[in-house]
Parts: structure tokens; C-alpha cells; sequence
């Protein structure tokens, strides 16, 4: 079951604001996303500077990191492993097929 009303900037920080995320930035409106420029954040200051209206940050594809179990990749990143509880990991995608 999807629980995606639940997801406020209040519980996004409070489910996963200490997640460490890649962003990117650009240093004015000017420029263009996609140049290379990333940097570290936790998802809370990313959250924080969107409230804030800030232009300059890009969330973009997170790295998938090796499983501690089976050496692996896991299936989902950071920010969302902390979420899963709100969404299906195997969504129903065509009803009763």
C-alpha cells in the first residue's frame, strides 16, 4: 500500500533527514545542471534549503551501495530505504493479470 500522504517535509526529515544524499549545484540560475558539480548533504539540509526556495540544488540518482550480507547491490538507495515501510517493493501493476 502506497503511503505517500504521509510524506511531508516534517516526516521526510524525521524517517530519513540524517541519510547522507549526492546532490548537485550549480552557483547561479544561469547555469545548468548536469556539469559535474555534486556534493554531500544530509537529506534534512536538502529539504531545508527546497523550503527555502533555494535554485541551486539538484537531487538527482542516488548510488546504489553494496549489501553488508551478500556482497550485492542493494535495490534502493538512500534516501528511500529509510521509507519502504510506505511503499510496495513489488508494486500490483495491472490488477487481476
Amino acid at each position: 500500500e502506497f503511503k505517500f500522504s504521509k510524506w511531508t517535509n516534517k516526516y521526510l526529515k524525521a524517517k530519513s533527514g540524517h541519510s547522507q544524499i549526492k546532490v548537485e549545484y550549480r552557483d547561479n540560475t544561469v547555469e545548468k545542471f548536469g556539469q559535474g558539480k555534486e556534493k554531500v548533504l544530509k537529506f534534512e539540509e536538502f529539504l531545508s534549503e527546497m523550503e527555502k526556495g533555494n535554485p541551486h540544488l539538484y537531487l538527482s540518482t542516488q548510488d546504489l551501495h553494496l549489501s553488508e550480507i551478500d556482497d550485492r547491490p542493494d535495490i534502493i538507495s538512500q534516501p528511500l530505504s529509510n521509507l519502504v515501510d510506505d511503499f510496495p517493493l513489488i508494486p500490483t501493476l495491472m490488477g487481476n493479470l
